[in-house]
């Protein structure tokens, strides 16, 4: 079903209810009035590959099949889920959608503007829609709904889906909310409801530093309000988002601009994690686009070392450089029992870079070779691994 078809359903009902119902104190004299005016219909374009994984990680989150007639509670079961998600924007939404007859008042979750079904499904009749537990098949379920089925609606925050679970012990519905004499109708959709458009300057910011950093793939900007005293934020590499929870009492010239820049250095330095190139980055963005330098020492001091070492850094015209011992690698095969080593040991070790070790013991061929030290820990080193032969523990930028 169309878009077309189901606006067309909305306009003709919210015609008739105004010519026989009329109440006073009432914005709305009916839901689908309602909808038309404040409700928002979603995007059929199919799913990414991004948020495609999106989904697999918040259905492996969730318990249990997904049952018909009960929409508002398999929606409220996926946004707790995605919670457990850093980054994951998911939305409780109610509205009315369209399917195989008419439209009829139901309950999703909103991804990236586009609806998330997983209640309706292309053969609700047979007992095995309400059994499904598959997560590949969930997904064709989801696909499916996208594809055959329109939307409209209005999503509403976590905090008062909450709250109206605990207030009533049952799975909440806001639209036809009869037992409180329809309050959407009555003062219309409330304030703090509405989804918050990034500020025109922030947009531009990231627009501007992704091309002077000739970077594409810009990430989603996401702009919250929260009533805590600080501006908060982070990135997420997983659906590539910047969220911002800006807050509404502190001076929003200074920490909002920071913040931004910080999470735009995340994005940038292409590593997790305050690494010592992020630091680099994030000081050059600083100073280029007009942070308050001094504001933005005394709100780094909470990374203590590392932020103030890259801003030294910058002020010296310095970047940050990772140690290695001088002079060239030896192959693997040349170490022999009892010799001391220096080994890059690459990403499969974490944080730990470099090991300094004597060999009991080297074993392997090709492109794999192994050696165990003295504390009986065998380690495996890659074919990108590095090796030094030393008589002693290494000093900086030097092996003796």
């Amino acid at each position: 079903m169309s878009e077309e078809s189901l606006r067309h359903y909305l306009t003709q009902v919210s015609e008739m209810m105004k010519e026989v119902r009329a109440v006073e104190g009432y914005r709305y004299q009916s839901m689908e009035e309602f909808l038309l005016a404040e409700g928002t219909f979603y995007s059929a374009e199919p799913l990414t590959a991004v948020e495609e994984e999106i989904l697999r990680r918040v259905l492996r989150l969730t318990s249990g099949p997904f049952k018909t007639k009960e929409c508002y509670a398999n929606a409220l079961r996926l946004v707790m889920a995605s919670e457990m998600l850093r980054g994951v924007d998911l939305r409780y939404a109610e509205g009315y959608a369209q399917g195989a007859v008419i439209p009829v008042i139901h309950a999703w979750v909103v991804l990236n503007g586009k609806p998330i079904d997983v209640t309706w499904g292309e053969n609700m009749i047979g007992a095995s829609h309400n059994r499904l537990r598959s997560i590949a098949k969930m997904l064709e379920r989801i696909k499916y709904n996208l594809a055959s089925h329109a939307y409209c609606g209005f999503t509403v925050p976590l905090k008062a889906v909450y709250r109206r679970a605990v207030e009533t012990g049952l799975t909440p519905t806001f639209l036809d909310d009869w037992e409180n004499h329809y309050p959407l109708l009555r003062d219309g959709l409330p304030k703090e409801w509405r989804q918050l458009k990034p500020p025109k300057w922030a947009v531009d910011l990231l627009a501007k530093v992704a091309k002077d950093e000739g970077r594409e793939n810009i990430p989603t900007l996401v702009w919250k309000r929260t009533e805590s005293y600080g501006t908060a934020g982070f990135y997420s590499s997983l659906v590539n988002l910047i969220s911002i929870q800006a807050s509404r009492i502190a001076d929003p010239t200074k920490a909002e601009l920071l913040v931004l820049l910080h999470e735009i250095a995340h994005w940038l330095a292409d590593r997790r994690g305050h690494s010592p190139e992020f630091w680099d980055k994030a000081w050059e963005l600083y100073h280029r686009y007009g942070v308050d330098i001094g504001y933005a020492r005394v709100r780094e001091q909470y990374y203590r070392t590392a932020s103030v070492a890259a801003y030294h850094r910058y002020q010296n015209g310095e970047k940050y450089q990772e140690w290695r011992p001088k002079g060239e690698p030896t192959r693997l095969a040349d170490f022999a029992d009892g010799d001391y080593i220096v080994c890059q040991l690459g990403k499969r070790y974490g944080r730990r870079s470099w090991y300094y070790g004597w060999v009991r013991q080297l074993f392997g061929s090709g492109a794999t070779r192994y050696f165990e030290d003295t504390e009986g820990t065998t380690w495996n080193l890659a074919v990108d691994t590095e090796a030094w032969p030393a008589r002693r523990r290494a000093e900086r930028g030097s092996v003796a």
